[in-house]
């Protein structure tokens, strides 16, 4: 169904950065089987695409890691959509943080080999290989993996964690509460099943169909940029919470997301990670960030389509100066 495509934001592909950052070596070890493991294969290039390569100068510097966050809006990975969620988790030892930086899917963008058009469209052409190639030789980016996934199930994920607190206007409470009666309509739950009220506005706990809503939310505030930022909010309560789960709950959070992604981490790459999740990252401080950054920006019309046209140079220095350099 349409809706239901829409309606599964799938930034659930962040919960194995969760697992990592909260730790579990030898229950990872186990389960990684799980994974869909497909390593990066680099589209067939065409001429114009080998000299944009020889011309590229992503670049990766010692103690980070940029793993790339993506969500498609299909039941199957195997069929390439457009990525409805795009973000980038990178962990940067240097700084001692974890930044998640989203990546507005309607920059627009010269995709290698393609021309211009929206961010999100490069996985379409190409899959993640080319939307990687296109971040590193737009931004700079080193993109060292992706996790990929088109996870529907992020309600029960969510209530597995035992719900999330967050804080949410009535604004934002008379939005969410149009996707949960949708929701229930689809499901065939009653009507208002878990409909809020408005006037629990403030600081409140949710369930996971609740939670779902509040990340969809698109109309209240700043349109898109404001949805991308209650995903980042989300994301980072359950981050926060895998911190202090018990190897017992991490092992049932495991086995049900990793059938769910795919990934081109290698088992001894996702070792070293849980290795220094022990040691290092379960204290980073956690930060967000967005590309592009407010007065970066316009939004435009070209060819019929509703764009961003922003500003490469200072988005790119925007990036290194807070994720890279912590400033």
């Amino acid at each position: 169904m349409v809706y239901e495509k829409k309606i599964i934001i799938p930034m659930v592909l962040l919960v194995i950065l969760a697992i990592v950052v909260g730790g579990g070596y030898g229950l990872f070890r186990r389960y990684y089987s799980l994974l869909k493991v497909q390593p990066q294969e680099k589209p067939v290039a065409t001429e114009q695409q080998e000299e944009e390569t020889e011309s590229s100068t992503a670049s990766s510097q010692e103690g980070i890691r940029n793993i790339l966050l993506l969500g498609i809006d299909s039941r199957n990975q195997d069929v390439m959509t457009r990525t409805d969620t795009m973000m980038i988790a990178t962990i940067n030892e240097n700084t001692k943080t974890i930044t998640l930086t989203s990546l507005m899917r309607d920059i627009y963008i010269p995709i290698p080999g393609y021309g211009s058009t929206r961010l999100n469209a490069a996985t379409v052409y190409g899959g993640p290989d080319l939307l990687i190639q296109t971040i590193e030789e737009n931004f700079d980016i080193a993109i060292d993996n992706y996790i990929l996934t088109d996870f529907f199930e992020f309600k029960e994920i969510v209530d597995h964690y035992g719900g999330v607190d967050l804080e949410v206007s009535a604004a934002e409470i008379e939005s969410l509460n149009n996707s949960i009666i949708e929701y229930n309509r689809i499901t065939g739950e009653s009507t208002y099943a878990d409909v809020m009220d408005p006037s629990q506005a403030g600081y409140v706990h949710m369930n996971g169909k609740q939670a779902l809503a509040y990340a969809r939310i698109r109309y209240v505030g700043n349109a898109d940029f404001e949805r991308t930022e209650r995903q980042r909010i989300v994301m980072t309560k359950l981050i926060e919470k895998s911190r202090n789960m018990g190897v017992g709950e991490l092992e049932n959070l495991v086995r049900e997301v990793l059938p769910r992604l795919t990934t081109d981490i290698t088992e001894g790459e996702m070792l070293s990670l849980l290795w220094n999740s022990f040691t290092q990252y379960k204290n980073y401080e956690l930060q967000n960030h967005r590309i592009p950054e407010d007065g970066t920006w316009q939004s435009v019309m070209i060819d019929g389509m509703s764009v961003l046209e922003i500003n490469f140079e200072e988005n790119k220095q925007n990036f290194f100066s807070k994720v890279y350099a912590g400033q």
